[in-house]
């Protein structure tokens, strides 16, 4: 959680400063928000602590461990969440709500590439994800296509609602019993 706090303030502090980038689709370069790439930070302390369980112990677990997790990732979306909009909407930082969003639709992608493709995969898709927004996310105009959401300013409702619906695709899988076979460490 404390790895969770200084993303939110690194967020908060930082989310003025542009980052320069090569704008793959409309040629030169184009300046990204900090608030797309700090986000990965809170995302990947986040898939550290739902991956680091070991196999054994989630298999001899008294209660499912899926709903702790569940409530943990959904307690830390609401920090996050609430954090952004006040700092947002009271006008103190135009991106801190841009940038909890962009953390909760890239924890939402991270589940899902763990829950699909391993936890090695967990922050590898957000990461990826973040990239091809950053290169190739704007129009030759400068405006951000409409799948590039992350890239979008914090007042973005269709950004949001994406960024939601890839957040409950990722708790409901991890909700769910879905996902690959975990073996011990001991196995081939």
């Amino acid at each position: 959680m404390s790895v969770l706090m200084l993303s939110i303030v690194l967020i908060a502090t930082l989310s003025g400063l542009q980052v320069p980038t090569l704008n793959l689709l409309g040629g030169g370069k184009s300046y990204v928000p900090v608030s797309v790439l700090l986000p990965l930070i809170g995302v990947a302390a986040l898939m550290s602590f739902l991956t680091s369980v070991p196999a054994e112990m989630e298999m001899t677990a008294v209660r499912p461990v899926r709903r702790y997790e569940a409530t943990v990732i959904t307690g830390s979306i609401a920090l996050v969440i609430g954090i952004g909009a006040l700092l947002t909407f009271s006008g103190l930082h135009l991106h801190a709500f841009a940038a909890a969003r962009n953390l909760t639709g890239y924890l939402g992608l991270a589940i899902v590439g763990q829950k699909l493709l391993g936890r090695h995969a967990a922050i590898i898709l957000p990461v990826i994800f973040a990239f091809v927004c950053m290169t190739a996310g704007r129009r030759p105009g400068g405006y951000p296509w409409p799948w590039a959401w992350p890239l979008f300013e914090s007042r973005h409702v269709p950004a949001l609602v994406i960024a939601m619906v890839c957040c409950l695709t990722g708790l409901l899988l991890l909700a769910s019993a879905v996902g690959p076979i975990r073996r011990p460490k001991d196995a081939p």
